[in-house]
């Protein structure tokens, strides 16, 4: 926890000044290492600690000129240090915001959720707790869509496939299991995908420039859901994906065949969502 942080800040430096300085000076070294910004939040509360007030909000305002607007982790932080200021109001506008980009984002949701518990707000927390509750997807029934970008901007959905066997891949180029999954994956597409067996990958990359190597590199043409936001992604986070990968195979009817679709249980899952009669 935070508490846990500081003290173990103050105890590393030996003073809470002395802390100050270490980490002002790790700053100016790297102002917009995106690896460092958690500590933004940690130096504020020492700030706060010997009454810096000043120098707290200047660090705010020096955070949003580094942090990527959109970006759902570093937002998490900015509000982090509203909430520390007591600059409530301001907090919940730049989380209002956040969803503006994330629509339906059950990460944000959760997010507001703890929030409005901390600060009392019972009903709040509760409308928020229910609205994080995840899609819930049932083996034999239709899958309930979402709408996503894929890597050019397009949006994309699952119904764009209806008549199709579809393969919906959630995965990371940073997920070794993902990585190995591949070449059994790209196997089973060359075999099939003249026989209406499409792919559709969702990308829980936070890098667009390491996926796109990647799918370059591996020759993989299929498309791609992508809004960079890693764990916190949104089309995961609508089915609460909690690990990857996860690979669901999609019947031309929509329903749902199998959550489970790794290794050889793919082509065979394919195989027979192929025989059954399409859909007039």
């Amino acid at each position: 926890s935070d508490m846990w942080w500081n003290r173990d800040l103050e105890r590393a430096y030996g003073s809470i000044e002395k802390a100050i300085t270490g980490l002002e000076a790790g700053f100016k070294k790297s102002p917009d290492n995106q690896r460092y910004f958690y500590v933004y939040p940690r130096l504020l509360n020492l700030y706060l600690k010997v009454d810096k007030e000043k120098e707290s909000d200047t660090l705010i305002d020096r955070f949003r000129n580094v942090m990527s607007p959109t970006n759902i982790r570093h937002n998490y932080y900015l509000g982090e240090m509203l909430e520390a200021r007591d600059r409530v109001d301001e907090m919940f506008d730049v989380f209002d915001e956040l969803l503006q980009h994330h629509t339906g984002n059950r990460s944000i949701y959760n997010h507001l959720a703890r929030t409005h518990d901390r600060l009392g707000n019972k009903e709040l927390a509760s409308e928020y707790t229910e609205k994080a509750r995840p899609v819930a997807v049932t083996e034999g029934e239709i899958v309930p869509d979402f709408v996503g970008k894929d890597l050019e901007g397009k949006p994309v959905s699952i119904a764009d496939y209806r008549g199709k066997v579809l393969l919906v891949d959630f995965w990371a180029v940073w997920c070794g299991p993902c990585v190995a999954e591949m070449p059994n994956v790209k196997r089973v597409y060359n075999t099939y995908k003249d026989q209406g067996f499409e792919i559709l990958g969702i990308s829980l990359d936070s890098d667009e420039k390491t996926l796109r190597d990647y799918l370059k590199k591996n020759e993989i043409p299929w498309q791609q859901v992508f809004d960079g936001q890693g764990w916190d992604s949104t089309v995961p986070s609508i089915y609460g994906i909690r690990g990857i990968p996860t690979m669901w195979v999609i019947g031309k009817d929509g329903k749902l065949l199998t959550t489970k679709a790794r290794g050889e249980r793919l082509e065979k899952a394919i195989v027979k969502a192929l025989e059954d009669e399409p859909i007039e």
